[in-house]
């Protein structure tokens, strides 16, 4: 140890004697080290992101897709709500499915009016992605029944601390949404947004309430077959497989093809892990060859920083061929010099 202490302490004076050296040489590897951390740190954002849910693996997204005139198919369309309502009541390979229908709102608070994100979810919504509010509660079964009977709502860890100021008391306060006043009956934990498709909604409602909500070609179009305006997110039964659970939504998907051929003709439907979606999917095969094209691109700027480190280190050390020499004549082992030259080295 004492000996390994040594060479350090020497090391380190051998850097501070020549400054030009060590500054290239920190130089180089900080941009190529640099450069790597920076586009892993993307990639890992992008690519290795896990959703704040349980189980996500177990989490599946329900899109539709369409063969247009010319025989392109579009992929990863949202659904109309009517045809998203019989896959939630039809379907036998999800413990349970929620319609999701991202819409705008306003929320006024001391009579100033702030745009909001709002969507629209089932019941059991919170019980499908294995996530509950951290204040309050999530919704109740009754609360899916009766259009427009219960105004209640769910707000985002962020809306909380933004517009309410982290106030524990808002639980049971009465909100004004757009024209209708909602009581806050929970706050989301502060980990759940960025949910891929879903993205970061700042007030989470029941869909019985849409007539309240929704607005504009959403409310008008509402119980049109042939209007495309949800999604839908749910969870794998046990045991159930996701390929079993395409095959079986296919025969569903093709059944409602037959009973409706008019506004269901050329519709498919696809399913995808929720963490596939942190991407948009139609997207995905672009970012993955970016993704992959910056990584190999500062993989080279860190293997020429090296390079160059390398070659600066072959330089010194011809530089240094005399005091080598005179380290061996005073009985210097070759092991031992090889030893101090790959501890500056490290260093």
């Amino acid at each position: 140890m004492d000996t390994f202490l040594h060479d350090l302490k020497y090391a380190a004076r051998m850097l501070l004697k020549k400054p030009g050296f060590t500054l290239v040489a920190v130089l180089s590897l900080t941009l190529g080290i640099g450069a790597n951390t920076t586009i892993f740190t993307v990639v890992k954002a992008v690519f290795l992101h896990i959703m704040p849910v349980n189980s996500p693996d177990r989490v599946i997204t329900v899109f539709s897709s369409a063969s247009s005139r010319g025989g392109v198919q579009q992929q990863f369309l949202p659904i109309s709500y009517l045809n998203a309502r019989d896959y939630r009541e039809k379907n036998d390979v999800f413990s349970g499915l929620s319609v999701l229908i991202p819409t705008g709102s306003s929320l006024v608070i001391s009579g100033k009016e702030t745009n909001v994100f709002c969507m629209l979810v089932n019941g059991d919504f919170f019980d499908i992605v294995g996530v509950q509010p951290s204040l309050g509660r999530g919704f109740q079964s009754e609360e899916d029944g009766a259009p427009g009977a219960h105004p209640v709502a769910v707000i985002s860890n962020a809306l909380w601390k933004t517009q309410f100021g982290g106030d524990p008391k808002i639980i049971g306060q009465a909100v004004r949404i757009g024209a209708q006043d909602y009581n806050v009956i929970g706050v989301a934990p502060p980990d759940f947004h960025d949910l891929g498709t879903m993205g970061s909604p700042a007030v989470f409602i029941p869909i019985a309430m849409h007539e309240q909500i929704l607005r504009g070609f959403q409310k008008d179009w509402f119980n049109e077959r042939g209007a495309r305006m949800t999604f839908l997110i749910g969870r794998l039964k046990p045991g159930v497989s996701f390929r079993q659970a395409e095959l079986s939504m296919g025969k569903l998907n093709a059944e409602l093809m037959g009973q409706y051929p008019k506004e269901n003709g050329g519709r498919g439907i696809l399913l995808s892990r929720i963490n596939d979606t942190i991407i948009p999917p139609q997207q995905r095969g672009d970012w993955v060859l970016a993704g992959a094209m910056m990584s190999g691109i500062v993989g080279l700027v860190l293997l020429i920083a090296c390079a160059n480190v390398a070659n600066l280190l072959l330089a010194r050390g011809t530089q240094r061929q005399r005091e080598i020499a005179i380290r061996l004549s005073m009985g210097a082992s070759r092991q031992r010099l090889v030893r101090q030259l790959l501890t500056e080295s490290c260093l």
